[in-house]
């Protein structure tokens, strides 16, 4: 048959009857909703400053695991680049080492006087500008009015850190911020780790750079942030650094359940894999600040859901009340997702008080702003060859020596660690016959109620002498794909099957509406598996899972002598996955993509590797146990038959 016949034949719709577009949402969302519900148990149990205390250590050696771990802050002094005097304060320009050899750039806005200054770490939101937006410059010169010292640093892939920025062309490979955190942070999640890594060691380095300014006092210090400032600043709490005494975030904290029911989108350092296992919700980050002044600034328009932030309020302030501790402060204006003018000035009066500040005194009150071209420290772009950014970090991890023992159990727990194994029970779907060829539409449910479909193409007399399982990207839907493979198979009497699983074909789940590419990031898949993450799985798990299920389903219920798996594209990874649990005899062939095999490697080592789709086939902590290679080696020792095309 030709590839239009195959397209006219997979024209069927049965989701009149058998409805899965919003099936995978729903068991995410709802599982990790009870996950939040444990949680909220545990805070309502806390009674003193000693369980408070408990809470707040295991909170902080959870997240330390989700984020892989407290980076190592490289051992070297800031360099002043150049200072400008803006009257009543100097305008210092910064640059200071994070992690060894990732360089940031930063100012310090310090005021005239003759005695040190409290100091406060700005850390910015989203903003292409970075430290050079008119929002963060606002929020320093209202500190600097206050007699404090403003230390606010460019956040990776912004401002003056455009990791992707290609000189020759003028244009980014990889867009600023949300996108060039997120392409980092997959390759992070295949070590077991996220971007947030390199956004805490950014933090604590730009802290020990603060400390070390004779003019500022180490023992007076703050940190406030918007949005994805806010993020940062929440994250600092949890770790509970002693040399920091007040917080003030702003346009972050909600509470888990009312943002992510609206499927918000949410970047690589946000998203923390496993936490909401420990019962975790932003009332954690303000229970870790229990001993701390905390001001918490929220928009009434914000899509960090103000109705959540009220919630979180008022069940931290119950908590932290039984325990004896300090009470955090809300302020709230009517204004969208920003660090308004309102809210500037809210903060400095916040830190001029927690920090014992002293004002600017007559005509050193009226200080002059910096323009965005004075808050450049190298010209306005830092060189790609001069530091290295998240994505090259990443890619120095290197595995462990494979271990089959180790991979085995490794995907075990991460298959299994919510599912069990299941032999499905299909129904016919569909049947049409052509040109002697029948057709067959077979579903069966998997874990959580998820919907899973096979084609199933076989001639009409007779019976088949082996089976063709198909795996590809887009299952049934994409008969450019499979078309061949099938009438190859046909033409040879054998049977021909191509899977969909609840990511693919038939029973992929609906586009969730974000504006943004099905595949890509912020997309539809992107969301679906922010949600896994955070309750410990993967879509990647389930698609693994899956698989396992449809090849034990078909050798239970479509008798031949031999099977054929036939993996393209990303698939080679699921169908390796699959094999090394359930493997028997079967004979694989492994498409090639662009000459090569699909490979976590190449998305580690590589920064400008392919992503789409790429969230969906990412397992959390896979590339530290095993890669393409290493699979195919155990299946061939194994006894499989292992082809490469």
């Amino acid at each position: 048959m030709e590839k239009t016949d195959y397209e006219k034949l997979e024209n069927e719709n049965f989701r009149w009857f058998y409805s899965s577009g919003a099936r995978l949402y729903e068991g995410l969302f709802s599982s990790c909703v009870r996950l939040c519900e444990k949680g909220k148990r545990a805070r309502r149990r806390i009674k003193s400053r000693e369980a408070l205390e408990k809470r707040c250590k295991k909170i902080k050696a959870e997240f330390l695991r989700s984020v892989g771990g407290m980076p190592e802050i490289a051992d070297s002094d800031a360099e002043i680049v150049s200072v400008i005097d803006k009257g009543g304060y100097l305008l210092k320009k910064v640059i200071f080492e994070s992690i060894s050899g990732m360089f940031v750039t930063a100012n310090l806005y310090l005021p005239k006087s003759d005695k040190p200054v409290p100091g406060v770490v700005v850390a910015c939101g989203h903003n292409r500008k970075g430290k050079g937006a008119q929002a963060y410059i606002n929020v320093c010169v209202s500190l600097v009015k206050k007699g404090i010292a403003a230390f606010i640093f460019d956040p990776s892939d912004q401002g003056e850190r455009l990791g992707f920025y290609d000189e020759k062309t003028g244009k980014e490979t990889v867009e600023w911020g949300v996108f060039a955190h997120s392409h980092a942070n997959v390759q992070f999640l295949l070590q077991g780790a996220t971007v947030a890594k390199c956004f805490i060691a950014d933090i604590f380095a730009a802290f020990k750079a603060l400390r070390s300014i004779p003019e500022v006092d180490g023992k007076r210090l703050g940190m406030t942030g918007c949005s994805g400032g806010g993020t940062q600043t929440a994250i600092t709490m949890l770790l509970r650094p002693d040399f920091v005494t007040a917080y003030a975030p702003c346009c972050y904290l909600t509470g888990w359940e009312e943002f992510n029911a609206g499927l918000q989108a949410q970047d690589g350092e946000q998203v923390y894999p496993g936490l909401l296992r420990c019962g975790f919700d932003y009332a954690d980050f303000l229970l870790a600040a229990f001993d701390k002044d905390v001001l918490i600034l929220g928009a009434k328009m914000d899509f960090f859901v103000i109705e959540g932030l009220y919630r979180t309020f008022e069940e931290a302030e119950k908590t932290i009340a039984a325990a004896g501790g300090k009470m955090p402060e809300l302020y709230a204006e009517d204004v969208s997702h920003s660090y308004a003018p309102g809210f500037a000035a809210k903060a400095a009066d916040f830190f001029s008080g927690a920090l014992g500040a002293e004002s600017l005194k007559g005509n050193e009150v009226h200080v002059t702003p910096p323009t965005e071209e004075e808050t450049y420290c190298l010209g306005g772009l830092m060189s790609n060859l001069s530091s290295l950014y998240p994505c090259d970090a990443a890619a120095m991890f290197e595995p462990e020596k494979y271990s089959l023992d180790k991979a085995e159990a490794f995907l075990r727990k991460s298959v299994y660690f919510c599912r069990k194994p299941l032999l499905p029970v299909k129904k016919i779907a569909g049947e049409v016959t052509s040109d002697g060829i029948r057709r067959r539409s077979y579903i069966w449910l998997s874990c959580d109620k998820l919907l899973n479909h096979a084609s199933v193409y076989e001639r009409a007399s007779g019976s088949p002498c082996a089976n063709v399982l198909i795996f590809s990207e887009a299952g049934s839907c994409d008969a450019d794909k499979f078309a061949d493979l099938a009438d190859r198979a046909l033409k040879e009497n054998k049977r021909a099957i191509v899977f969909d699983g609840c990511l693919s074909g038939k029973t992929a789940p609906d586009d969730i509406g974000s504006g943004y590419d099905y595949c890509g990031c912020y997309g539809t898949k992107f969301e679906y598996n922010n949600l896994a993450l955070w309750r410990g799985d993967s879509l990647m798990a389930v698609r693994i899972y899956e698989a396992v299920n449809f090849i034990n389903l078909i050798r239970n219920d479509f008798s031949a002598q031999n099977t054929e798996i036939v993996a393209l594209g990303k698939e080679v990874m699921t169908v390796l996955s699959a094999l090394t649990l359930c493997g028997k005899d079967e004979k694989v062939t492994l498409f090639k993509n662009r000459d090569e095999l699909f490979s976590y490697r190449k998305i580690v080592k590589t920064r400008d590797y392919d992503a789409c789709d790429v969230d969906s086939y990412v397992l959390y902590g896979a590339f530290r146990y095993f890669d393409t290679d290493a699979l195919i080696n155990t299946l061939k020792e194994k006894g499989l038959e292992v082809n490469v095309k």
